[in-house]
C-alpha cells in the first residue's frame, strides 16, 4: 500500500488525540507513517502510534526542529516527501498545522487542502466553504496531496501497526531559523477537554445574559464531560474569554454533539460548528437561524431548560451503574453523544411540576416536521430549498420516552422518533 505521512501533534511526549484520528484516516487510504518532529519520542509514544496503525515512525530528534517557529517542520516534511515519495501528507487543521501545510505545498510544488472533514478514495476531501454555505468535494491536481484535517472529523480506532522507528537527520536552511522561540509558558490544564478536540461541546451566546450566568453553561458541560464554547457576541461582551470563541473568527470544532444555548446562529458562528455530527439548539426565538441547522431544538428560555438538563444528567450519573455494555474503542464518545440527544428529550418532558398549570409549559420541545437541511446534507440528499418547519408535539410523556429509549435493539434515532 502507498505510504501516507502523518505529522504527529504532541505535548511533552504525549500524543494528542487528533494524531490518532489522522492515523485512522490514513489507514483507510494507505499505509500510515508517523513523523515525530523534535526530541521526546518515548517507547510509550511509539507504542501509542503503533497501536493506531503507524507502520513506521520517522524520528527527527534535533532540538532545532522545535526551537524555531514552524518553518523547520515544513522543511522536515519536504525532505521526507522528496526521499520517500508518499501518496499524501496529513496534518491537523490547526492554525499551526495549516501554516506548515502551506509552507510544505510551496516547497514541494504541490496542492494543499485545508479544513477537510473527510477524505475518500483518491484523496478526495470533503470541505465546508464560504462561511459554511457550501459543501464541496476537492482534490489536489498537482504534486503530493497535502491535506489539513479538522480535529474530531474521524473517530480514532486502534489497529496495530509495526511502529518501526527510523531516525531522520534534517538539515535546516538559514531561512528556517529566522524566528527563534525564546520562551514557553505552560498553560494550566483544566478538568474539561480541549475545545477543538472535545467529543461534546456546550456553547453559550448572547442569550446567556451575563458573565455570571455562564455558570449555567459550565454546569451542563461538566455534567456531560464536555468542553465550553461561546459565540462572538458573548466573548466581545466580555462574558467569556476569547480563546473559547467558536466561529469563523474563532475556533472551528467538529464534535460528535454540539449544544448551542442562547445562540441565534449567525453565519460566522455556524461556520465554526456546522460540521458537528449532531446539533441541539436551545433558543426562545422560534425563528432563530440556528434552528435551520439543528437536528433537535428546544424553543424556550435556556435558564429554565439547561438547569433541568443538567439535573437529569447528574441524576443519571449518580445512579448505581448497571452491567455496562462493551463498546469497541473509539465508539465511547459517539455513544455518549447519541445518548445525550435522548437525554434532552427526557429532560424537557419530565418536569411537569415546575411548569405553571395556568400558562402551560413555558418552553417546548421542537422537532423538524421533515428532514432539516443539515441532516439532508449529511445523508447525501439534496438540501431543501426552504427552512424546515418546526412543530410542537406533546404526545410523548416521560414514561413513553423512557420506554422508547430503552427499547431493545433500537437505535437512538429510532428511540426519539418513537417517543
Amino acid at each position: 500500500m502507498s505510504e501516507i505521512l502523518v505529522l504527529v501533534e504532541q505535548v511533552d511526549g504525549e500524543v494528542k488525540k487528533v494524531t490518532l484520528e489522522l492515523l485512522t484516516l490514513a489507514r483507510s487510504l494507505g499505509s500510515p507513517s508517523a513523523v515525530w518532529a523534535g526530541p521526546g519520542l518515548t517507547d510509550a509514544a511509539t507504542a501509542k502510534l503503533a497501536e493506531y496503525g503507524a507502520e513506521k515512525v520517522y524520528n527527527a530528534p534535533s532540538s532545532d526542529v522545535v526551537d524555531y517557529v514552524v518553518a523547520p517542520r515544513a522543511e522536515l516534511l519536504a525532505q521526507l516527501v522528496g526521499d520517500k515519495s508518499p501518496a499524501a501528507v496529513l496534518v491537523a487543521s490547526t492554525a499551526e498545522g495549516k501554516e506548515i501545510a502551506g509552507r510544505l505545498a510551496v516547497k514541494t510544488d504541490s496542492g494543499v487542502i485545508t479544513d477537510a472533514v473527510g477524505l475518500a478514495e483518491g484523496f478526495v476531501a470533503d470541505q465546508s466553504i464560504f462561511g459554511g454555505g457550501v459543501n464541496v468535494h476537492s482534490r489536489v491536481a498537482k504534486g503530493t496531496p497535502i491535506v489539513a484535517v479538522r480535529p474530531n472529523s474521524t473517530a480514532p480506532a486502534p489497529a496495530a501497526g509495526a511502529g518501526a522507528v527510523e531516525e531522520v537527520a534534517v538539515s535546516l536552511s538559514e531561512g528556517a531559523k529566522a524566528a527563534r522561540i525564546v520562551d514557553r509558558v505552560k498553560q494550566e490544564k483544566g478538568a474539561r477537554p480541549e475545545l477543538t478536540e472535545a467529543a461534546i461541546v456546550v456553547s453559550g451566546g448572547r442569550g446567556v445574559g451575563s458573565a455570571e450566568n455562564f455558570s449555567v453553561i459550565e454546569g451542563l458541560a461538566d455534567a456531560l464531560g464536555a468542553a465550553v464554547g461561546a459565540s462572538r457576541a458573548a466573548t466581545d461582551a466580555g462574558w467569556y474569554p476569547h480563546q473559547f470563541q467558536v466561529g469563523q473568527t474563532g475556533k472551528t470544532v467538529s464534535p460528535q454533539l454540539y449544544i448551542a444555548a442562547g445562540i441565534s446562529g449567525a453565519i460566522q458562528h455556524r461556520a465554526g460548528m456546522q460540521t458537528a455530527k449532531t446539533i441541539i439548539a436551545i433558543n426562545k426565538d422560534p425563528e432563530a437561524p440556528i434552528f435551520e441547522l439543528a437536528d433537535y431544538g428546544v424553543v424556550g428560555d435556556l435558564h429554565q431548560v439547561v438547569p433541568q438538563l443538567t439535573e437529569e444528567s447528574t441524576t443519571r450519573t449518580s445512579r448505581p451503574p448497571a452491567a455496562a455494555p462493551r463498546f469497541p474503542r473509539g465508539a465511547a464518545s459517539v455513544v455518549r453523544a447519541q445518548a445525550t440527544c435522548a437525554l434532552v428529550r427526557r429532560a424537557v418532558t419530565s418536569h411537569p411540576a415546575s411548569m405553571p398549570a395556568s400558562t402551560g409549559r413555558p418552553w417546548r420541545l421542537a422537532k423538524p416536521a421533515r428532514t432539516s437541511p443539515a441532516t439532508a446534507a449529511r445523508a447525501g440528499k439534496a438540501q431543501a430549498g426552504t427552512r424546515a418547519r418546526w412543530v410542537t408535539s406533546w404526545k410523548a410523556t416521560a414514561a413513553t420516552t423512557a420506554r422508547a429509549i430503552g427499547a431493545s435493539g433500537k437505535s437512538w434515532e429510532t428511540a426519539i422518533t418513537m417517543a
